[in-house]
């Protein structure tokens, strides 16, 4: 089953219990929709999505982050035949150590597009749960809601939605710390 943004959509209305009949979902749908892009951005940076293309330097031996094909979030690397080179960053701009007009593949970190069709295909990788989103997306809906019981429910959703991240991540940020051990 093709995962879309309706069916993420239908998901988290399911978690706040909103019907998608009523003439009034439209309003809870908007809001739903920019949760599940919002929590898209939010794994995309924690997570670190990588891709690489090959680029062509121009006469300045640059090349601009906006011709690059998806939405740039940061630089891991620069390569000339499978051979690192140094690089500076410049208001957009990428200066590497390599000859004018040269072609160098580009790796870098980077955001998908947010989901606005309803037949958007989701764009996260199998290895992240689509339903993570929808965790999201119900924890902002109770946190809008702002009152006492809501705010229960926000925190269940948030939490729900913390947990599966630091999972993608290998575990919580306790987990890495580094412990000083005594042997006696």
């Amino acid at each position: 089953m093709a995962i879309t943004l309706q069916t993420l959509i239908t998901e988290a209305a399911d978690y706040i219990k909103a019907d998608v009949d009523d003439d009034d979902f439209s309003i809870v749908e908007t809001r739903l929709i920019s949760a599940l892009n919002e929590a898209k951005n939010i794994i995309a940076q924690r997570t670190r999505l990588t891709t690489s293309e090959n680029v062509t330097l121009d006469d300045n031996s640059c090349f601009d982050v906006a011709d690059l094909t998806k939405t740039f979030w940061g630089l891991v690397g620069v390569t000339v035949d499978g051979g690192k080179i140094s690089t500076q960053e410049q208001n957009g701009l990428i200066w590497c150590g390599a000859s004018p007009l040269e072609t160098v593949t580009v790796e870098y970190e980077e955001i998908p597009a947010d989901m606005t069709a309803t037949t958007d295909a989701y764009p996260l990788p199998d290895s992240v749960s689509w339903r993570l989103l929808c965790y999201y997306a119900a924890a902002r809906y109770y946190m809008v809601k702002g009152t006492a019981t809501s705010l229960n429910k926000y925190r269940f959703w948030q939490n729900e939605f913390e947990s599966g991240v630091n999972a993608l991540k290998g575990g919580s940020k306790m987990a890495r710390r580094r412990i000083k051990v005594t042997y006696v």
